[in-house]
């Protein structure tokens, strides 16, 4: 990796550990930003601009962050 490499793979890595909490399930997508393991191509192009999301991986956050708030929902309910 490359020096001025270092920042942007740092903000890839945290993405990808964030999206694995908002989705709430672990799993990889076939390419993009949620890949299982990142290619020199990838690595080369989060340099320039980032790695995108797959439409599966939007529609898994939005589950994810539906599935807890229904959780909050519920837990709020049974505390009253």
């Amino acid at each position: 990796m490359m020096p001025n490499q270092v920042h942007a793979v740092l903000a890839h890595v945290l993405v990808y550990e964030n999206t694995h909490i908002l989705q709430g399930i672990p799993r990889h997508s076939e390419s993009g930003v949620m890949k299982a393991q990142w290619d020199s191509n990838d690595f080369a192009q989060m340099t320039w601009k980032p790695l995108p999301f797959t439409d599966e991986d939007v529609d898994l956050i939005q589950r994810g962050l539906d599935a807890r708030e229904a959780r909050s929902l519920l837990a709020s309910n049974h505390v009253k």
